[in-house]
């Protein structure tokens, strides 16, 4: 029989909020915060950063190199399986013994780059760059695709596009290898350059996790925009828009004015001297700061652009939520995780420029701006480790980016089946005509 339209489930009405839309004042000030924001967490990270790089270079010329080498390689191999097995074991799944076999690959592969690129072998860390990048472009051009035709990105699309960005990356590492022969030794053990190199490995590895420890005790203090209410494809765009302005920051910032500041020498052929790299390694903060300001900008600006259900109109009155200490453990692990590997990146590329004569600045600026580049979209390379997917089709709870009829239609046709519905009818029409004969007995 037909189900009755009580019978049927209720469509769950959208979350409405009674809140204002937030004026362009109050979208000021929360951008404000965050600026201000880094400005108190980054510094005291850098500084630690700073004390630990001068501690392992203190080490390192003591004779305690192995030990130290030890130390960053292992945090590059943790690191690099912890990334590589989330990313993989999200996408293909873990619990099935192929989806089990393809993210134990990943992790052995990723975290042996990782340990490469920390420990300092160049043509590994702009192979690695050149793969994460082919493959990031790939799997967005297939997205884009899927979500046109209202479908899911399938699992062989997925496996084509990492292995052409992993075929190309070793093509370039050979390339690179032939053009660098002496760079494919991981680790020289020996002299000031590498001494230089594995310090400042060893700062990278303490400041990603007080950058982030330290932003995560501050993520609740004043208000803020929290980008999980928007879907990835939308986090994404809110990058993209605020990636010109933070590369130009990011290059005028570190690679022009924190070199100057250097007394003559960043160490790279000579002692290691805190207090004079404490200036330049403070007004890197400068570019942190303008980051999460301009990327807080832009998740307002993608807020208001469009009405959203289940959300409130005001960004500054949502929440996702509590989270157990479990969870944001976890969280702050996978985000220094991937941030050390960005970080590490650069330190390889800029001490390969230094010791083929390259200068400071020259240096500085090729490093900086690959390094801008890549770290713009860290966060969602942590929402992905965390689990989160892309839509698989437009976002319903977003209107005036799509044509409603051509949604519902779009369900109706998924859902009709002409069989059924017949039978359905020939049925009511049966009982209806029962009913109509049983009407005059039960009148006499």
């Amino acid at each position: 029989m037909i189900a009755s339209s009580a019978q049927r489930p209720a469509p769950t009405p959208p979350i409405s909020s009674t809140s204002q839309p937030p004026t362009f004042s109050a979208n000021a000030f929360t951008a404000g915060i965050s600026f201000c924001r880094e400005a108190i967490t980054q510094p005291p990270a850098k500084v630690l950063g700073l004390t630990a790089l001068w501690a392992s270079h203190y080490a390192w010329s003591s004779g305690h190199d192995p030990s130290v080498v030890g130390l960053v390689i292992s945090a590059g191999l943790s690191a690099g399986a912890l990334v590589g097995w989330k990313l993989a074991s999200h996408e293909f799944g873990a619990d099935t013994a192929g989806g089990k076999v393809a993210s134990g690959m990943a992790a052995l592969a990723a975290g042996v780059v990782v340990a490469g690129t920390v420990a300092g072998n160049a043509p590994i860390a702009l192979a690695a760059e050149t793969s994460i990048a082919l493959g990031a472009i790939g799997l967005l051009a297939a997205r884009l695709h899927a979500r046109r035709t209202h479908q899911d990105v399938r699992g062989c699309t997925k496996a084509a596009v990492i292995a052409s960005a992993i075929a190309l990356a070793i093509a370039a590492y050979c390339a690179l290898g032939s053009r660098w022969p002496g760079e494919l030794k991981v680790v020289r053990l020996g002299g000031a350059t590498d001494g230089f190199l594995v310090a400042r490995q060893c700062g990278s590895l303490v400041e990603a996790l007080a950058v982030e420890l330290a932003k995560d005790a501050a993520s609740t203090c004043g208000p803020t925009a929290d980008p999980k209410a928007l879907t990835l494809e939308a986090r994404m765009h809110t990058l993209v828009k605020a990636l010109l302005p933070y590369l130009g920051v990011c290059i005028a910032v570190n690679g022009v004015l924190a070199p100057s500041m250097l007394p003559g020498d960043d160490g790279v052929s000579a002692e290691i001297s805190f207090a004079a790299l404490l200036p330049s390694v403070l007004a890197t903060c400068i570019t942190n700061m303008a980051r999460n300001g301009l990327n807080t900008a832009a998740v307002l600006s993608e807020w208001t652009s469009g009405r959203r259900s289940g959300v409130p109109e005001n960004p500054r009155e949502y929440s996702g939520g509590h989270k157990t200490m479990m969870h944001r453990t976890s969280s702050m692990v996978d985000r220094s995780a991937a941030r050390y590997f960005l970080m590490a990146a650069r330190t390889t590329t800029y001490v390969l420029m230094r010791t083929h004569g390259f200068s400071i600045v020259e240096s500085a600026l090729a490093a900086q701006a690959k390094f801008a580049l890549f770290n713009q979209f860290r966060e969602v390379v942590g929402s992905l480790m965390a689990g989160e997917s892309w839509t698989p089709e437009v976002p319903a709870e977003i209107t005036g980016h799509e044509p409603c009829s051509r949604i519902d239609l779009d369900d109706i046709e998924a859902c009709f089946d002409a069989d059924e519905t017949e039978r359905e009818f020939q049925e009511a029409m049966e009982q209806a005509r029962r009913s109509q004969e049983s009407m005059p007995a039960a009148v006499h």
